[in-house]
């Protein structure tokens, strides 16, 4: 119906012209729901584009482009954490038994406008992740009190 396309959030970029409103109905949820697909702007990206960019031009591409790192990302089996494009490997961690830690190695992929032109920014990054659940810190917290308490109903109390 609209050719090939990419898509992120409420945005959809697609290689083909859009000249009708599409209506899709569907569920979600449980309940109806109708989305709407209609021409909202367009970007022809050629050449010239890429090696003079105007503004606005550098700000789609850049969105584009983000879009397009994103879905590469994920499709290698990297999990993205929080809204930045920030991806970590979960299939090999390094373990810090005394801390009871984890390393994931990943990297951060963005795609930045210069007065040159845009650019796509790929750095290596670490995210550290606990071992532990929160239920079992909350648990720890309790047998520590409950053993320098005494008084079982006075170390619930102060729990």
């Amino acid at each position: 119906m609209i050719g090939k396309f990419i898509y992120s959030g409420f945005n959809i970029w697609t290689t083909q012209p859009i000249t009708e409103r599409y209506f899709l109905s569907s569920k979600l949820m449980g309940q109806k729901v109708t989305l709407l697909i209609e021409h909202e702007g367009e970007h022809i990206v050629n050449t010239a584009d890429i090696e003079n960019p105007q503004r606005q031009d550098c700000q789609a591409m850049s969105q584009i482009l983000n879009v397009i790192v994103k879905q590469a990302m994920s499709e290698t089996g990297l999990l993205q954490f929080g809204n930045r494009p920030k991806f970590f490997d979960s299939t090999s961690p390094m373990n810090v038994d005394e801390l009871q830690m984890q390393i994931w190695n990943g990297f951060k992929a963005t795609a930045y406008k210069y007065q040159s032109g845009c650019a796509l920014i790929i750095d290596s990054c670490s995210r550290f992740m606990s071992t532990k659940t929160v239920l079992d810190r909350i648990h720890e917290l309790y047998d520590d009190i409950v053993a320098d308490g005494g008084d079982s109903s006075r170390a619930i109390d102060k729990f």
